[in-house]
């Protein structure tokens, strides 16, 4: 499994009005970062630039990282049997954060 297999690509749509059904929730200042297959999403403030998860299952908006550096930086996956990471995405206009193998050691649990 991938970071692909559980993320929405919507490079394609309008990231500023992809979620104004959420508007109401969310503000005006929040815009989506990257999109969950299971229909939540990572918001980051346009102002204060702090990232947020939107639960759309129990309505709700909470904070995940003071910045943009600390959310890419702080999640570590396991895909298989390898640690994976997530490293900030380019300076270009890509919203998608790559995935990386970390030069740790594999058995070493990433907490």
């Amino acid at each position: 499994m991938t970071l692909d297999d559980l993320t929405v690509n919507f490079e394609h749509l309008n990231r500023e009005t992809i979620l104004e059904d959420w508007e109401w929730l969310i503000g005006k200042r929040k815009q989506p970062i990257l999109l969950a297959a299971s229909g939540d999403a990572f918001l980051q403030d346009i102002e204060n630039g702090t990232v947020h998860i939107l639960d759309v299952a129990a309505n709700q908006v909470g904070l995940v990282a003071e910045s943009i550096d600390k959310f890419f930086i702080v999640p570590t996956l396991r895909v298989g049997t390898q640690p994976r990471t997530l490293q900030r995405p380019k300076p270009t206009n890509s919203l998608w954060a790559e995935v990386v193998t970390p030069s740790l050691n594999p058995n070493k649990r990433i907490s």
